[in-house]
């Protein structure tokens, strides 16, 4: 698809959108991506004061609430990706302590090798699977985020199933907990995996990096989330002079996926993955 093709389907979601927020008002539902975790006295802050303009819900009460859409207030879930060390240093106490739900997204090769790999700086570490058990054991969720945390895009469509089925398969039998939500490292797949998701696979939800609200009557498996993290999308930072509900912010979003699935340049990073056996590419996008 080419520039026109993502300005018609900008055109389309914008007007849904409107007419969506104009016919549900306050009923939507935000999902929100964190790497780490502030110091606790301000996560605490920050949460309390969220409190009071949306309804805190697990992605499994969400997606009930998404599909019923029998909810009055906004909603707002908090997501960790990659479970960095201070989401377990800092946050856990806090959604524990405030009981507001939380899911951290789990790349089994970082918990494996107790460090997640930036773009740019130092590896930082991760929680252990035991700091992973306690997270858990406070009623908060896990889910996956594949083995290797590679682009999935630039993957075979067998390489990227068994990223996601391997990485659940090792939660479950480290944690003794079922896997039923995911999410893509860097936001990037296929029109054909994302067919499979929504399809075969026995998961319940998808996150993406796709920066928008969720709104009813929304179907599939895939969800819209907010990075809190600053980041160049893709060069055009100029669209964020503009509201989220705008035009030119939903063609930037329709733009930013279309390059997500796209073959995107990375920065490689060669690794051996003991169950294929193989050298593959790995690590992370440079404008991501």
């Amino acid at each position: 698809m080419n520039i026109f093709g993502d300005l018609w389907l900008a055109a389309g979601d914008w007007w849904t959108t409107r007419r969506l927020r104009f016919c549900v008002s306050q009923r939507y539902w935000s999902i929100v991506c964190l790497h780490e975790s502030p110091p606790d006295t301000l996560l605490r802050a920050t949460l309390e004061r969220a409190a009071e303009h949306y309804q805190f819900v697990s992605l499994e009460q969400g997606l009930q609430h998404l599909q019923r859409g029998d909810f009055k207030r906004p909603l707002l879930t908090i997501t960790y990706d990659d479970a960095d060390r201070s989401v377990y240093d800092y946050a856990l106490a806090v959604h524990a302590d405030l009981k507001i739900p939380a899911c951290v997204y789990v790349c089994t090769g970082y918990i494996r090798e107790g460090l997640r790999h930036l773009t740019h700086g130092s590896p930082r570490p991760t929680m252990t699977w035991q700091e992973l058990s306690e997270w858990t054991a406070a009623g908060l969720d896990v889910g996956g985020h594949t083995v290797n945390h590679i682009p999935l895009a630039q993957a075979t469509s067998g390489r990227a199933r068994w990223e996601i089925t391997a990485s659940m398969q090792a939660i479950e039998d480290k944690l003794g907990i079922p896997v039923r939500h995911f999410a893509y490292p860097w936001g990037i797949y296929t029109d054909e995996l994302a067919d499979w998701v929504d399809k075969e696979s026995p998961l319940e939800s998808m996150a993406t990096t796709v920066s928008a609200d969720n709104y009813p009557p929304q179907r599939g498996k895939h969800l819209y989330r907010r990075s809190l993290m600053p980041s160049a999308i893709c060069g055009i930072n100029w669209a964020r002079r503009f509201p989220e509900d705008s035009f030119v912010q939903t063609f930037r979003r329709h733009f930013y996926r279309r390059i997500l699935r796209s073959q995107a340049p990375v920065v490689f990073r060669e690794f051996h993955a003991a169950d294929t056996g193989k050298s593959c590419v790995s690590e992370q996008r440079e404008d991501i």
